[in-house]
């Protein structure tokens, strides 16, 4: 591939934000290993969950949250519940951290394919759904997602009798939490396939399965409003599930956003900020809200 093939997004935010004027460097999680669960039985036989980093809030009947939004992960445990038979014109996405020039995270089932999922269970790609998929918030402490959320996802999904989790990130931290959140489900048992938008950020973190889409961040389950497209990506993971014979395999999927470059090259300037400045004040305000609160609990 090429430099421009695709974006290489942990370069891309260490430049962004140090012109910004953040002088840190964020570390992202690099792992050589890779725990690894190979498939335990046919899929139309096994119980297959949803566990995601997206934002967004249910609906009720009337059209009002049930909820307040989550943003970025504290340190509070962080995992949460969506009834899988829930309907997508009740779940409204809140995410501040897509890419927001080309995308608007109206199609929930392309980042959290909820629909597709059911269209597979009627056709007996699948066994059943558990009863609930799962929600964490992106963490940018590697140890919160391994030791707390990771592990609770790991409980519940082993709970609910889980054999398949597919995992689905938005923005590029989304894509290392979900990535440790995989080694954990993988070590304890579970097989898992994440769909990425972000490679280079889940190839680092050790993902044990990727499925890689070329899109921009807030489409890893495909391109929105095109079932079909959605419906191939999903096959994808579900062939790498199946025919894995060791982790760390990263499938490159062969569709193209759109014949022009320039959406990959304008991403996170001058011309298309990542983040409204808003929604950069609020970030910074729960991070230094869980920093605080970290240093509470180490007293």
């Amino acid at each position: 591939r090429s430099v421009m093939d695709y974006i290489r997004y942990i370069e891309k935010t260490h430049e962004y934000y140090r012109s910004l004027g953040y002088e840190k460097v964020y570390n992202y999680a690099y792992n050589e290993d890779f725990p690894f669960t190979p498939l335990k039985k046919p899929l139309s036989e096994s119980r297959v969950s949803l566990v995601t980093t997206a934002s967004f809030v249910l609906l009720d009947e009337a059209g009002n949250p049930l909820e307040e939004p989550g943003m970025i992960g504290t340190n509070e445990l962080e995992v949460f519940t969506v009834p899988s038979v829930w309907p997508t014109d009740r779940i409204l996405s809140t995410s501040t951290d897509h890419d927001r020039y080309q995308t608007d995270m109206e199609d929930v089932d392309a980042f959290f394919p909820t629909t597709r999922m059911q269209e597979f269970l009627k056709e007996g790609t699948f066994g059943s759904l558990s009863k609930n998929y799962y929600r964490t918030l992106p963490n940018y402490s590697h140890r919160k997602t391994t030791v707390v959320d990771g592990p609770e996802l790991l409980r519940q999904g082993r709970e609910a009798n889980v054999d398949v989790a597919l995992l689905t990130p938005v923005c590029p931290v989304c894509h290392q939490t979900v990535s440790l959140v995989a080694r954990v489900l993988e070590a304890g048992g579970i097989s898992t396939v994440t769909y990425t938008n972000a490679r280079d950020i889940a190839a680092s973190a050790g993902n044990p399965r990727q499925i890689f889409l070329n899109y921009p961040l807030g489409n890893p389950a495909g391109r929105p409003n095109d079932a079909e497209n959605q419906r191939d990506v999903l096959r994808a993971g579900l062939k790498l599930l199946e025919e894995a014979d060791k982790p760390g395999i990263i499938i490159d999927l062969p569709y193209v956003w759109t014949e022009s470059k320039a959406w990959m090259e304008k991403f996170m300037t001058d011309e298309q900020p990542f983040i409204s400045e808003e929604a950069e004040a609020r970030r910074q305000e729960l991070l230094q809200k869980a920093r605080e609160q970290k240093a509470k609990q180490a007293q």
